[in-house]
């Protein structure tokens, strides 16, 4: 038996966490889309996210198979999907898809005196209370 290899393109993990609802699309057109872009409900990618419906969270080549899957809650690295095409911002994209939380700053750290700042080299959000448990 013979087979036959397609790839669509190198997997790129648009998730900034692992509890996220996506529900299935299909892709519209012959073009494949990237992975982070926003889309409609009838499967259109829309770079600027207008009327999109959700977010892919894998490439897909309607080509080969234009069944996908689209986040519609979760958490999502706003900076990876715009690396593959997404051209809106993140606070756009927040107004116009207000299940899902657009991150830029996804696997930012601060170090304890990297940049002047004693915090406790954790998440970059988690400043506040930095210094409670410090010894006085």
């Amino acid at each position: 038996m013979k087979m036959k290899c397609t790839p669509v393109g190198r997997r790129s993990e648009i998730l900034a966490s692992d509890d996220f609802q996506a529900v299935p699309v299909v892709i519209a057109g012959e073009t494949p889309v990237r992975a982070g872009m926003p889309v409609t409900d009838s499967g259109a990618a829309v770079p600027a996210g207008t009327g999109a419906a959700g977010i892919l969270l894998y490439d897909a080549d309607p080509a080969v198979n234009p069944n996908a899957a689209m986040v519609v809650q979760g958490v999502v690295d706003w900076s990876r999907c715009r690396e593959n095409g997404a051209s809106a911002g993140a606070a756009a994209m927040s107004a116009i898809l207000p299940g899902i939380v657009f991150r830029e700053n996804v696997g930012v750290t601060k170090t304890a005196g990297g940049d002047g700042d004693a915090g406790s080299g954790g998440d970059a959000g988690s400043d506040a209370g930095s210094d409670a448990g410090s010894e006085k």
